[in-house]
């Protein structure tokens, strides 16, 4: 007989691949839009969230879900920040403001005890804040291109075209 730790073991990372296969396979039949709209679901949580279920009581999944809900607000801080800086800036200076952006409001909204209604309110009022922010910028600067690059095979001429 097979013990049931086992099971879950292999089941968990079995499970969470095939959601991202899946998504991913979505996401390259579905075009641009709607592949991003895919891609940025949050579909691992689900599985995550089936997994504690089985190992955790119930207060301790809804605590888990409106802490997540709360510190969801650091990923909104991130992008802002990191739409502000990546125009103007190299990616090694950019990326590690945007990381220390998601951090240092993570850490500070992971400080206090979340309701389901504050964790709410929370969200609207940082992305409210956020995205006029960003999308200023945005509207503001013309998208840098970058010189394009023609590749080549290894016998130096180009791809042929499948």
């Amino acid at each position: 007989m097979i013990d049931a730790f086992w099971l879950l073991f292999v089941a968990k990372p079995a499970l969470a691949a095939g959601i991202v296969v899946a998504a991913s396979l979505l996401v390259e039949r579905s075009g641009p839009v709607l592949g991003a709209m895919i891609a940025t679901l949050p579909i691992s949580v689900g599985p995550a969230y089936v997994f504690l279920a089985m190992e955790h009581d119930s207060a301790f999944i809804a605590g888990s879900a409106v802490a997540s809900l709360a510190v969801n607000t650091a990923t909104g801080v991130f992008l802002t920040l990191y739409s502000l800086l990546a125009r103007s800036r190299s990616l090694a200076i950019s990326l590690p403001l945007g990381l220390l952006g998601w951090a240092a409001t993570a850490a500070a909204v992971s400080r206090v005890d979340w309701t389901l209604p504050g964790a709410v309110a929370l969200n609207l009022i940082v992305f409210a804040a956020c995205l006029p922010i960003a999308l200023r910028r945005l509207a503001a600067t013309p998208p840098v291109r970058a010189a394009g690059r023609r590749w080549t095979s290894r016998r130096g001429r180009p791809p042929s075209p499948a």
